[in-house]
């Protein structure tokens, strides 16, 4: 049963809106990526896990990150039953955050998105995840509302960076049978809504545009990417000027170009359990699409925005580069 049409138009009709001043003075904003990340103690990736996790420290203590990007399926595989389930500690504060004083990521904050396995309570346990930023003492988790939110970052001559966070099975909710009976054709309309005027608003005063969500819609790996999210979001994102869309989901790493827009795909921060089989990547693309990279290597992306540049680096789980890329941003040229 989904929400009642008038509980979620006013869910949708509020969209958190964060300005984080941290970055102002700054010349760049350097954040991180990671999908499908955290497990237990016990389990076969926990391995594969703690390896991606102490080189994104590393990363973190040679450069001054100012935000983690977490991309979904945030707690394998059965998401958190609250807010203070035993797994916010086991799979995500102890291992990512780390709680000592030499921690690179302790106070950073941790901006999350929703994946299927974050929902494999329900919509209650989804919700857990929202309820935490309100119901714990520690500074770093944020995922103040869905099916989006907002924040912004401002460099030091006051170029803005806004970032917009999306709940995909708010969108799509039939590309995966454990959101499929979540949301109706209704729902999936007033989220629409509420993500056009995000990113309208964002649009009118940020000099980039960067989009993060679960599903990609883009992808030459397993799932192949959401085409519901491709026919609805793509045109969206084209028309509105957005420079970058990041996603996990899919075990692997990847770069795909899609005209001015571009797409990362992230999801093996552990969920892999090491290095698949490279038949997982099904080499698919359509006609003008470039795949600039498609890996099954575990690991994060690192990016480094400036007012006139974003170069991303795409890192395997020794924290060894595999591949980098530069953009210009878009600036909403194409309102």
């Amino acid at each position: 049963m989904g929400l009642t049409p008038a509980l979620f138009f006013r869910l949708a009709a509020v969209v958190a809106v964060v300005d984080g001043g941290a970055a102002r003075e700054k010349r760049t904003l350097r954040f991180v990526t990671v999908g499908d990340w955290g497990v237990r103690r016990g389990d076969g990736r926990r391995p594969s896990m703690e390896a991606v996790a102490s080189s994104v420290d590393r990363y973190a203590s040679e450069a001054d990150v100012g935000l983690v990007i977490a991309l979904g399926d945030n707690f394998l595989d059965a998401g958190v039953a609250n807010a203070s389930d035993p797994q916010w500690d086991a799979s995500w504060r102890r291992p990512w955050i780390n709680e000592t004083e030499t921690s690179s990521l302790k106070g950073v904050p941790w901006y999350a998105v929703l994946g299927e396995r974050d929902y494999a309570r329900g919509a209650g346990g989804a919700a857990a995840q929202t309820a935490r930023e309100w119901d714990a003492s520690d500074d770093e988790w944020r995922l103040p509302s869905r099916p989006c939110y907002v924040i912004k970052r401002h460099l030091a001559d006051h170029a803005e960076i806004a970032f917009v966070f999306l709940d995909t099975a708010m969108f799509a909710p039939a590309f995966h049978a454990t959101t499929a009976d979540l949301y109706n054709a209704s729902d999936v309309a007033a989220a629409m809504v509420a993500l056009d005027d995000a990113l309208r608003s964002a649009g009118d005063t940020a000099r980039w545009l960067i989009v993060a969500g679960h599903w990609p819609m883009r992808s030459v790996s397993d799932s192949g990417g959401s085409r519901a999210l491709l026919a609805l979001l793509r045109p969206l994102f084209l028309a509105r000027g957005v420079d970058a869309y990041v996603a996990g989901h899919d075990r692997a790493l990847e770069h795909v170009v899609d005209g001015p827009l571009h797409h990362v795909v992230n999801g093996n921060a552990a969920a892999g359990g090491g290095r698949l089989d490279d038949a997982y990547l099904l080499g698919a693309v359509d006609e003008g699409v470039d795949v600039a990279l498609a890996t099954t290597s575990l690991g994060f992306t690192g990016h480094v925005v400036s007012t006139d540049a974003m170069a991303t680096t795409f890192y395997d789980e020794t924290g060894e580069p595999l591949h980098a890329y530069e953009q210009a941003p878009r600036a909403n040229g194409a309102a």
